[in-house]
């Protein structure tokens, strides 16, 4: 039988009073971004999920709550945490699937906790950038650089569209990020 799950804004709800809904100790003293126009807690919804973020002792994290039915992702997400743990690469961020991570209206729901990724989207800083095309450059050898470090660790994102590379551009030029785990694929060990 598959599993009913809350609605986004029964999530927001709960979001509102962090320490009663989060099961994460790490999490529960955490205190979600609010927007306007009645302060609650701003969202990032996809296909399947909202995400919040979520400032904790200092931390800031995305925390994603599922929608509907994700079947076998907690396999999922553990073959891919502890692949990345062994294979260190600076396009992704620490994270963790907690089965049982927020209460909502009594039953307990998992989550995806994630590191808060900063930085432009890629789109974003593409349009900012039309008229300096050296950046554009150095954007381009950066996503080659991270295209060979996936294929040379066997590992393929599965949604590599704008909203899910995020750019930050320091002096040594542009970095890339990646979010959104949920089409990850790794080696299976």
């Amino acid at each position: 039988m598959t599993q009913v799950f809350p609605t986004r804004a029964k999530y927001q709800d709960a979001v509102m009073h962090g320490a009663k809904a989060f099961l994460v100790p790490e999490l529960k003293a955490g205190v979600a971004e609010r927007g306007p126009p009645l302060g609650m807690p701003k969202t990032w919804n996809g296909g399947f999920a909202s995400v919040f973020r979520v400032n904790s002792g200092g931390k800031d994290y995305a925390v994603k709550c599922f929608t509907m039915d994700i079947g076998d992702a907690a396999t999922q997400y553990a073959e891919v945490s502890a692949y990345l743990q062994q294979n260190k690469l600076s396009y992704f961020a620490h994270f963790a699937f907690h089965k049982q991570g927020i209460r909502v209206e009594g039953r307990e729901y998992p989550i995806v906790q994630l590191e808060w990724v900063r930085g432009a989207p890629l789109k974003t800083f593409i349009e900012n950038n039309l008229r300096d095309p050296h950046r554009l450059v150095a954007l381009a050898e950066a996503w080659r650089r991270m295209l060979s470090d996936l294929r040379a660790n066997h590992i393929a994102h599965g949604d590599l569209q704008h909203e899910n590379v995020l750019v930050n551009d320091d002096s040594g030029g542009p970095t890339l990020r990646l979010i959104d785990y949920d089409t990850v694929v790794v080696p299976i060990s």
